[in-house]
C-alpha cells in the first residue's frame, strides 16, 4: 500500500465513536428555543391585544344631552364663494412691503456691554 491509502485506512478506522454528550449544543439549542418562544408569545399578546382593541367601542353616546335629539344637519362653512389670491410675480413680492422689511437689531459683535458708572447723588 502505499502512503496515501494507509493513511486513510487508518484514519477511518481509528476512530471510535464517541458517546459523550454535547452540552454546548445542548445549551444552545435550549436557549434558542426559549428566546424564540419569548418572541412568539410577546408577538402573539400584541397581536392579540391590538386585534380586540378596536371593538370596545360603544356604538352610541353614554350621555344624551337635550340638543342631541334628533339627526341634525352636518355643520358647514360656506367656502364655495371664497375665491383665493393669486401669487405675486417675482418682481412684484421683491417690491412689495411687509412686516419683515425693518432692519435687523444692532449686534454688538460678541463685545461685552459697556456697565454704566454710578452717578454721585450730591
Amino acid at each position: 500500500m502505499s502512503g496515501y491509502q494507509l493513511f486513510w485506512s487508518t484514519y477511518t478506522n481509528n476512530h471510535a465513536p464517541t458517546r459523550g454528550l454535547d452540552v454546548s449544543g445542548l445549551v444552545a439549542g435550549i436557549v434558542a428555543v426559549v428566546v424564540t418562544g419569548v418572541i412568539v408569545t410577546v408577538l402573539g399578546v400584541y397581536c392579540y391585544k391590538s386585534k380586540n382593541k378596536g371593538g370596545r367601542r360603544p356604538a352610541r353616546a353614554p350621555v344624551m344631552m337635550a340638543a342631541d335629539g334628533g339627526p341634525s344637519a352636518p355643520e358647514s362653512v360656506p367656502l364655495a364663494g371664497i375665491i383665493a389670491p393669486a401669487l405675486p410675480s417675482y418682481n412684484e413680492a421683491l417690491n412689495r412691503s411687509g412686516q419683515h422689511d425693518a432692519p435687523p437689531p444692532p449686534y454688538s459683535g460678541g463685545a461685552p456691554s459697556e456697565a454704566t458708572a454710578p452717578a454721585d447723588n450730591q
